[in-house]
């Protein structure tokens, strides 16, 4: 008897193993093909809300990336398309995938030309925060944040990302120290963040208020910094960031 009882332990150990592993797959495939059935039925609206839930599980894949740009087309969001595109072609340049990327971008008349682009920054006090203004998040919003070089992790406000639509109870949460002790801050992945035409694609940011002036709306950590070639001059009181 006891043997059975272990046993039958040991079964339920291994299936709970299997669907821990298991559901976050099934999630994606059941979002993403949801959304190609609506797509096929021409159901775009719809479709793009599948596509999007598919992404935000997995956001390092480039066909459902690349569904969600061709279904923003036939939802006439051209520009946010165009940004899904150029998030195709930035992270895997030399794939299929950005083979039809490009062509996508031809279709909704931006032709794409692969130039190296660089951003100059002014360092007046290295005892004071590096503001950097109008930076453009989603290709929505224009904001100002302090670009910190000793921080792990870009975030944005909770106001900012209320303002981009972002808030959802089912966000991934990050337990971070802050100031005011340890929290659960939320988690999502920003599609475009922009500075002076230096674009970072896939950033994944914090929802966390920072406590700084009400006119800065979060920090430049190294997840954003890192997508870059970083130089610093100084002698000319300069921070370089350029496209690798």
């Amino acid at each position: 008897m006891k043997k059975n009882f272990l046993n039958n332990i040991f079964v339920k150990f291994v299936i709970s193993l299997f669907f821990l592993f298991q559901l976050p797959g099934l999630a994606y495939n059941s979002a993403f093909q949801a959304g190609i059935d609506a797509y096929n039925m021409y159901n775009y609206p719809l479709a793009e809300q599948y596509f999007r839930k598919a992404l935000m599980n997995e956001p390092n894949k480039s066909t459902i990336r690349y569904y969600l740009a061709i279904t923003l087309v036939k939802n006439k969001k051209v520009k946010e398309a165009q940004s899904e595109y150029m998030a195709i072609i930035d992270a895997e340049p030399n794939s299929e995938a950005a083979y039809k990327a490009v062509q996508g971008l031809k279709l909704i008349g931006v032709p794409y030309n692969k130039t190296s682009k660089r951003v100059v920054l002014n360092i007046n006090d290295s005892n004071s925060a590096l503001v950097v203004k109008d930076v453009v998040i989603n290709s929505k919003l224009g904001a100002n944040f302090i670009l910190d070089t000793g921080a792990t992790y870009t975030t944005i406000s909770y106001n900012l990302a209320r303002n981009l639509d972002l808030l959802r109870s089912d966000l991934p949460r990050v337990s971070v120290m802050t100031a005011n002790g340890r929290i659960n801050a939320p988690k999502v992945v920003l599609n475009s963040v922009e500075i002076d035409g230096l674009v970072a694609r896939n950033v994944e940011v914090m929802i966390l208020d920072i406590g700084a002036s009400k006119d800065i709306s979060g920090l430049l950590g190294l997840n954003f910094i890192q997508k870059f070639k970083l130089t610093i001059d100084k002698k000319n009181g300069q921070l370089i960031l350029e496209t690798p």
